[in-house]
């Protein structure tokens, strides 16, 4: 289920990337247990700092006293809670790894929200984010390492082609290899910009 909600994401994203990033950015508060809302008109107009300050705000004053927010819950849901959110951060990354979190400004606007909520007075946005960080951290880790792997592959098996005496030589492949080579290098730089 997972996988379809992204996949509907992705083409909010394509559609109108500011829409699909507001309701992320929504989702990772929600997700702390505040209750407020990021608008279009303060996702627009305000700096982050602004935002979390006003969510800060937003936030219940008895859950904040007593530090209750969804990851600290007790209890089978809270604890499903927990898994299906760091499931889903990477399932986000890995239906995105062959589009748009090259497009620096998804992965920008993410990572700079999660930042500043790590950095939040509000214990549930600094737990939260972090939690969330980390996940979309090693979700990218595992995005470059199989983009290495597959240059590699892909290296080797152009080397083997073009090894070959000239008779046995696939011509087709070899230019297919050739262009898969260059697809993967560009996508690799741009990874690593």
């Amino acid at each position: 289920s997972f996988q379809s909600v992204v996949d509907d994401w992705i083409e909010s994203y394509k559609h109108d990337r500011d829409i699909a990033l507001l309701d992320l950015i929504n989702f990772f508060i929600q997700c702390s247990g505040c209750k407020g809302v990021v608008t279009a008109e303060m996702f627009r107009h305000m700096q982050n700092s602004e935002i979390i300050r006003k969510m800060t705000e937003e936030f219940d004053e008895v859950n904040l006293m007593n530090g209750d927010y969804p990851l600290t819950m007790a209890g089978p849901q809270w604890k499903k809670f927990k898994s299906s959110f760091c499931e889903f951060i990477g399932v986000l990354v890995r239906q995105c790894q062959y589009s748009i979190i090259y497009d620096e400004y998804m992965m920008d606007t993410v990572i700079s929200l999660l930042t500043g909520l790590s950095d939040s007075q509000v214990r549930a946005f600094r737990h939260t984010s972090t939690l969330a960080a980390m996940k979309l951290m090693t979700a990218l880790v595992n995005v470059a390492l199989n983009l290495s792997i597959n240059m590699d592959n892909t290296q080797r098996q152009y080397e083997a082609e073009r090894n070959k005496i000239i008779g046995k030589r696939a011509n087709d492949r070899l230019e297919l290899l050739l262009q898969k080579r260059k697809e993967v290098s560009a996508t690799v730089c741009s990874c690593c910009a």
